[in-house]
């Protein structure tokens, strides 16, 4: 990754980059096949200066990307912060996102031929698919939040809408016997919720926090939620360290609610 930041021009700044992702798989469970994904970008970021706003902040970045496996993509956000005094605040977020297959769901070879007969042993086999494409997503965030002396919060709404999602334990079939791979869907993911979090300094020795985060995630907007994405999840935390001392305790309690094992 490089990236040059210019902050002396009028009232904007610039950021302009340029990146480079490459990557492999290893696994100590899964067979992974040996082979390898690039991903080049290059990416620009016009903000708003401090002598522009006072109490506000605007950005807009774009993002082009170019895998070495799967078509190219270009995204882009905007992003805005108004503070409304020194406590309260509101930010918000809108654009789009992708998001590259993993290696596993590129490269998995978890398929046993030990004759060589081309029929795969064991009646079952899983393999990635080096055809995926990115997912891609368009996505709104609002949030409003407050600091405080000792206490700190932020609640935000969220949605986004999926295309091309990558769907898993996808049938396929090879010498007759049936395995599983990964493809590209043809319906629309459509993820929506709010997330809560609390920081509290309770005294000078122990603060506190909480996370709670609410997720409604569709496919096509039906009424069953995507396996493996939970609906609910929260956390608390307590953290206690004597001042002058290295010694602390922490405690965290984590709950997530039921989530769907098949798609």
């Amino acid at each position: 990754n490089a990236m040059v930041e210019i902050n002396h021009v009028g009232n904007l700044e610039y950021v302009i980059g340029l990146d480079q992702q490459k990557y492999s798989a290893e696994d100590d469970v899964w067979r992974v096949a040996d082979m390898e994904e690039t991903v080049d970008a290059v990416f620009i970021q016009v903000r708003s200066s401090e002598q522009l706003f006072d109490n506000t902040m605007l950005a807009v970045g774009v993002r082009n990307n170019r895998p070495s496996k799967s078509d190219h993509s270009t995204v882009w956000n905007i992003t805005g912060k108004h503070d409304f005094n020194h406590h309260w605040y509101m930010q918000a977020n809108i654009g789009t996102s992708f998001r590259l297959p993993t290696a596993e769901n590129l490269f998995l070879n978890e398929i046993y031929d030990a004759n060589n007969d081309g029929v795969p042993d064991g009646g079952h086999f899983a393999i990635g698919n080096p055809e995926l494409e990115a997912e891609e997503s368009k996505n709104i965030n609002i949030s409003f939040g407050a600091n405080f002396q000792r206490t700190q919060f932020e609640l935000t709404f969220f949605k986004r809408d999926i295309t091309n999602y990558i769907k898993s334990s996808v049938p396929v079939t090879i010498a007759n016997i049936v395995g599983e791979t990964f493809e590209n869907s043809d319906d629309e993911v459509n993820i929506e919720g709010a997330e809560l979090q609390v920081q509290w300094q309770l005294t000078d020795n122990l603060d506190g926090r909480l996370a709670y985060t609410y997720t409604s995630a569709r496919l096509n907007n039906a009424n069953q939620q995507l396996h493996d994405i939970p609906e609910q999840t929260a956390q608390l935390g307590l953290n206690y360290q004597q001042l002058g001392s290295p010694w602390g305790v922490n405690f965290t309690a984590n709950y997530v609610s039921d989530v769907e094992d098949l798609a």
